[in-house]
């Protein structure tokens, strides 16, 4: 039996020239899924402005429409997009891990699959199917290193951009695809704009030499660094001590009379 598969897109932009384009992650989830079924059980999904000129692209590497839920840039799209997935129960749910603008967008699949109930794998490169009800994934890792996962269904998955290049554009299956505008979803939440704050400054590392060093002998020079040019106290006399350790605060400038 055919994968049902969900591809949720977004309205992306051109890192050089800031002009708005499919985005690129969200291609490669279209072709992923294109792999693993034909297009009559692929659906794509774009929640926002129903914005003809840029969805198109969408159409020209391999979707045969693009369904628009219309919700306005000031409202939260996740409810939304969590009650139409609700209703139409794919096997899988495809993105890219995070949108090419807007904030916090690679909050988004992780928003969508708690108000979904769905499971999520992140940062996928590979999906494979048997025809059972388990799916077999592979995960990148830093440095280019691959972990095989299974998951069963129903999923969502982000694609990574190490999943492959993004599907030829065809122009003229552009022009013959259709965008559909869904009605609008019953709940739109107005968004909460994030709040800007200042950085906090990080504390320094510790720099060590010698890159087949162990880690006692790591932790020992570090120790060592941190204690370089200190003075050990002991004695019995309280009066004695607290002098001392005035002396040293006084010479380091924390101390001032």
């Amino acid at each position: 039996m055919p994968l049902n598969i969900v591809v949720l897109v977004s309205i992306g932009r051109h890192p050089v020239s800031g002009r708005e384009r499919r985005a690129e992650d969200d291609a490669r989830a279209l072709g992923v899924a294109r792999s693993l079924t034909d297009r009559s059980h692929i659906s794509i999904l774009h929640a926002g402005v129903p914005d003809a000129s840029t969805l198109n692209e969408y159409l020209g590497v391999g979707a045969d429409r693009v369904e628009v839920l219309p919700v306005p840039p000031e409202r939260d799209v996740v409810p939304g997009l969590a009650a139409e997935i609700k209703r139409r129960q794919p096997d899988l749910v495809l993105t890219g891990s995070q949108a090419e603008q807007g904030d916090s967008s690679g909050m988004l699949p992780y928003a969508v699959a708690e108000h979904a109930g769905l499971a999520i794998a992140a940062g996928i490169t590979k999906i494979e199917t048997n025809g059972d009800t388990e799916l077999r994934l592979q995960q990148a890792l830093p440095g280019g290193q691959r972990r095989a996962l299974a998951a069963p269904r129903p999923l969502l998955a982000t694609i990574d951009p190490a999943a492959g290049p993004v599907p030829a554009f065809i122009y003229m299956r552009s022009r013959r695809g259709n965008i559909e505008t869904l009605d609008a979803p019953d709940e739109m939440p107005i968004l909460d704009r994030p709040e800007s704050q200042a950085a906090r400054r990080r504390p320094k590392r510790i720099g060590t030499s010698g890159g087949n060093q162990s880690a006692a002998d790591r932790l020992k020079a570090a120790a060592g660094a941190q204690s370089a040019g200190g003075q050990q106290i002991e004695t019995d006399d309280p009066d004695e001590a607290a002098a001392a350790i005035i002396e040293f605060l006084e010479d380091k400038a924390i101390l001032k009379r």
